[in-house]
Order: structure tokens, then sequence, then C-alpha cells
């Protein structure tokens, strides 16, 4: 677990460096609400053992939601500046804690349904052994 933390600590800290950077350049905005840290946190828990892909993409979750929840408490708003768009379409405006919430959630989600194809597939496949016992 302490390098799940770790990796949300790096994420906290180059949050708050490149917000610390542009914050006064730029407006204040809004991002993803971070309500749901404390889940993160017991998913880390909980799933401490599942493999480092589990386990690296909740703590990009995890170091996200706090870094923008710092956000939150100094400031009442986050600090949104990454601005992506091409002409007059234009993404909406975030942060790099936006950014590892994201790439962590999509992550989990995969890694989610491969974890769910494989049980079924074993589930469907039968069993050698049972087939071997039933026709002798």
């Amino acid at each position: 677990m302490l390098k799940a933390l770790s990796i949300s600590g790096i994420v906290v800290i180059l949050d708050q460096i490149t917000k610390n950077i542009v914050k006064h350049q730029m407006e204040l905005g809004e991002s993803f609400n971070v309500v749901a840290s404390m889940v993160v946190l017991y998913y880390l828990y909980k799933y401490r053992d599942e493999g480092i892909s589990v386990y690296l993409s909740l703590a990009l979750i995890f170091g996200g939601a706090v870094g923008n929840l710092i956000d939150r408490i100094l400031f009442s708003k986050v600090v949104d500046f990454i601005d992506v768009g091409i002409s007059s379409y234009r993404w909406p405006v975030f942060n790099i804690a936006d950014s590892a919430v994201s790439v962590g959630l999509i992550w989990f989600l995969i890694i989610s349904w491969s974890f769910k194809e494989k049980e079924e597939t074993i589930e469907e496949s039968p069993d050698e052994s049972v087939n071997d016992h039933l026709s002798a």
C-alpha cells in the first residue's frame, strides 16, 4: 500500500506545483467532485494484493482526488489550466489531478472488464476432469 500512496503523493505534488505556477495567470475553475476519496482509499486497501495494474489505477484516482480536494479546501475552487482544442472546438479546461482521475478510472474499468471476461470464460469451459469421470 505504501507504493500506491507514494504514487498518489507524486500526483498530488505535481498537481499542486503546476497549479501554483498558473493560478495567478488563470481563473479558478470547477473540476471533478472528489467526495469519493475515502472510497478509493478503501479500495486501495481492499485490492492491495490484486496486482500492480489494479493498484496503480486506484493510486492515480486517489492522488488526483486528493489534489483537487486540497484546492477546494485552500481556494474553495479547483485550479484548472490545461486548455486543449482546435480552433473554436475546445475540451473542458482541466489539470493534472483531473487527468490522473480520468486515466486511473478508465484503466480500472478496462481491468475490471477483462477480469469479468476471464471469469466468464472459466465458468463456460467444462472441467476436463469432470468429463473424464462421466465418460468412464
